[in-house]
């Protein structure tokens, strides 16, 4: 199509089959050239977070339900050259009872002078198959309300432009209705192998995560950051010439809310032939089931999302026009979440279908701005 876009929409003029409404599912190829699904119940789908010249293909289809499924499409292709402004520089987070206060400082650099809003992106990490949710602030403050207390949220901040939002500034998890948790006790140092090793700490109820502190005396470097986790245990790999060289240190925080630093351990050299060392469990599914077949239940409604397939700032926004805390509740409407479509009703490999169904004409691929 020669397109030259920062995002692009997909459009479709028919929306319905019959007298029966109909989901929209639609599919776009991936770097690693495998076919991604999504889902909407309107003639839209916006596809952000695009990267630079990389090419979009695209196809749509009519889908009511498992057993009523229309063809593809022809496909089409869109190339993106993103015009989007950075995100927010020194994203301050600071738990509330049941929410998250999150402020920043103003963008700069290149189309920072066309910003409109601000999108804060927040998910629940502690309720199983909760997506991103997300609402728009014109500046900082922000306030989002209606969280669950004890839950801890991931939060990052998007700057949106005209031409849509830019890649999201990612910082620290925050565990609502919790302040400033303590300083890790317990922690305790195995050697996995020579050259791996297993730390583990006391969990404390009032953190949204740990950052580990490493340093080696191999090279006499100085203590410093070396990554960070939600949970009370953390392996270490590759550490040359030997476990014996590192010295590790834990810290806890809660948002930008820090404790002060454990006690630094260090790991033993392992005896020659020694059995391998503990690793840490597997983190718990996100969703238990999600993308597995299911048989459907022909007597059930069909499960048409309203979803979007982005993550915009548009709806349940409560916007700020003045140096004032905006604020947003978790409990109203749902803000716009992602499809997450698994392609489980996808009838096979693209482009293959029951072809029961016309298709979809004519598809559109539209440039939001150039």
């Amino acid at each position: 199509m020669g397109l030259s876009a920062t995002r692009f929409e997909l459009v479709s003029r028919e929306l319905r089959y019959g007298s029966s409404s109909s989901c929209l599912a639609t599919a776009y190829l991936t770097l690693n050239k495998d076919w991604s699904y999504g889902r909407t119940g309107v003639n839209q789908s916006d596809i952000t977070w695009t990267l630079d010249g990389f090419n979009y293909t695209v196809s749509v289809r009519i889908s009511n339900s498992a057993d009523s499924i229309g063809p593809w499409t022809d496909p089409q292709t869109v190339t993106a050259h993103p015009q989007l402004a950075a995100g927010p520089p020194n994203v301050q987070t600071h738990a509330t009872a049941t929410g998250v206060d999150v402020t920043w400082d103003p963008v700069a650099g290149p189309y920072s002078d066309h910003i409109i809003e601000y999108n804060v992106i927040y998910w629940d990490q502690d309720t199983p198959c909760a997506f991103l949710a997300g609402a728009a602030f014109t500046n900082s403050p922000a306030h989002i309300d209606g969280l669950n207390p004890g839950y801890r949220c991931l939060i990052a901040v998007t700057t949106w432009t005209p031409s849509g939002g830019g890649f999201p500034e990612i910082v620290r998890n925050v565990r609502v209705g919790q302040g400033t948790p303590g300083v890790p006790t317990g922690v305790e140092i195995v050697p996995i192998d020579a050259g791996s090793i297993h730390l583990t700490w006391e969990a404390d109820p009032a953190a949204a995560g740990y950052t580990i502190y490493a340093k080696d005396s191999y090279t006499n470097s100085s203590l410093q950051a070396n990554g960070a986790t939600r949970d009370s245990c953390a392996d270490g790999y590759f550490l040359f010439p030997g476990v014996q060289f590192y010295t590790f240190c834990v810290s806890s925080f809660n948002g930008n809310a820090d404790s002060g630093m454990s006690e630094c351990v260090t790991a033993l050299q392992p005896a020659n032939g020694a059995p391998r060392g503990p690793t840490c469990p597997a983190p718990a599914p996100w969703c238990p089931g999600f993308g597995q077949p299911s048989t459907p239940d022909p007597n059930a409604a069909s499960s048409c999302e309203a979803a979007d397939g982005g993550y915009g700032p548009r709806t349940n926004a409560t916007t700020a026009t003045s140096s004032s805390t905006s604020t947003v509740s978790a409990s109203s409407p749902t803000p716009t979440s992602g499809t997450g479509g698994d392609g489980s009703d996808d009838g096979g490999s693209f482009p293959a279908c029951d072809g029961s169904k016309p298709a979809l004409t004519p598809l559109t691929m539209t440039p939001i701005s150039q």
